[in-house]
């Protein structure tokens, strides 16, 4: 290919690359990431789920290490390094290209095979044209490569026999890639009853889409990242499932599920606020959250779906809001709920907890009204139960 009219602009063009020169773009996605992590596991599995959630990250940063190290000489210079997900250039030289393809058509069976066909990579490979400025007749080459990945998953003929003469690398296993110590999780999650807690960032895409430098791209995408791990870190009474990209999967005790949500979102958007390179950001900043309340004998895909079905709710009744069981609730009324918890919960006896928590969240809210200390705490919270009724008329 002679000719393209694709570019990747770059604020400051990488080290080793010069202006108007050609290149190979590349990307790597995982498939099936979801399947995957949430198989029909019930609680007694969560530590499991968390591992195979893991897995997927190491497995990514692993990948770039050896590409890394297979390209030296060829200037691989990664842009994109996150779960599932690795996008790089690399010279225009067709030895690099050769050494690419072998080492991902390699990889394609070896983690098809590993791990039974439950998840699969799939790759593209383009060219662009580096430019440090936006220029008026190229397209981006995100969206080429985005689409030579998506035509590779659907021509793609990539099967791989499960028998000893396809066997996988075991250096890719799960259990060599990450360690069961590493995963071990020392957060008491016996309460009978739990929430399931989904957290999005809200508006991204206007952010990404005003963005046309590459490597700043990246940057912000590393920065939402580190923040969301960050923000989760320390948390009291979490269970961490995944932290990436830009939301968030968690379990906590239904007992603390107002201080634990509240704890989160106060901690992400003090970071938001912190990070000069977000200031244009903060005024579409938002977070849509989807909870769950569930027993222990759920299996995980099952609630995992339902706290998803309530974050979507959350983005289509004007994002930036917190929906359980069809109820949602602004961020400032969820910090209000939480306040009142916190000024009533010492004349809340042992008998009135556990009705607390027997059974839905709404019956939470009714209890909390019945034995809020102020006459105003417990009218507010009654309103904010009528619109559930509201919303059926």
């Amino acid at each position: 290919m002679l000719w393209t009219k694709e570019a990747l602009f770059f604020k400051d063009i990488p080290k080793g690359y010069r202006e108007n020169e050609k290149i190979m773009f590349a990307g790597v996605d995982f498939s099936g990431i979801q399947g995957f992590i949430y198989q029909n596991d019930n609680m007694e599995s969560l530590n499991e789920i968390t591992r195979r959630s893991e897995y997927i990250q190491r497995l990514t940063v692993k990948m770039n290490e050896e590409l890394i190290e297979i390209l030296e000489g060829y200037s691989y210079i990664p842009i994109t390094v996150s779960s599932g997900k690795i996008q790089a250039i690399i010279k225009n030289n067709k030895r690099a290209r050769s050494v690419l393809r072998a080492y991902l058509e390699k990889m394609q069976g070896i983690v098809f095979v590993e791990n039974q066909a439950k998840i699969q990579i799939f790759y593209g490979i383009t060219y662009a044209w580096i430019r440090s400025r936006n220029c008026e007749g190229y397209d981006s080459a995100l969206f080429t490569l985005m689409n030579v990945i998506e035509r590779n998953k659907y021509q793609s003929a990539n099967l791989y026999e499960l028998d000893p003469e396809h066997s996988g690398d075991d250096r890719y296993s799960i259990c060599s890639v990450l360690p069961l110590r590493e995963c071990e999780n020392s957060v008491n999650l016996d309460s009978f009853k739990l929430a399931a807690v989904k957290m999005d960032f809200d508006n991204l895409g206007n952010l990404f889409s005003n963005l046309k430098e590459a490597d700043v791209k990246a940057d912000v995408s590393a920065t939402i990242i580190e923040i969301i791990e960050k923000a989760v870190t320390g948390i009291e009474n979490i269970h961490l499932i995944y932290a990436g990209g830009d939301d968030i999967f968690f379990i906590c005790p239904f007992t603390y599920i107002l201080e634990t949500i509240q704890i989160a979102y106060l901690n992400i958007r003090r970071r938001i606020y912190e990070e000069d390179s977000l200031a244009d950001y903060r005024k579409d900043f938002g977070i849509s959250c989807g909870v769950c309340v569930f027993h222990r004998d759920v299996p995980m895909i099952h609630y995992m779906d339902n706290a998803e079905k309530e974050l979507l709710k959350s983005k289509g009744k004007g994002k930036n809001q917190i929906t359980v069981e069809n109820l949602s609730f602004g961020w400032e009324e969820w910090q209000e709920l939480n306040e009142i918890m916190s000024r009533c919960s010492h004349i809340i006896n042992s008998k009135k907890r556990e009705d607390m928590q027997s059974f839905k969240f709404k019956h939470f809210l009714q209890v909390l009204s019945e034995n809020a200390c102020e006459f105003k705490e417990r009218e507010y919270i009654k309103r904010l139960l009528e619109r559930d009724q509201d919303s059926v008329k």
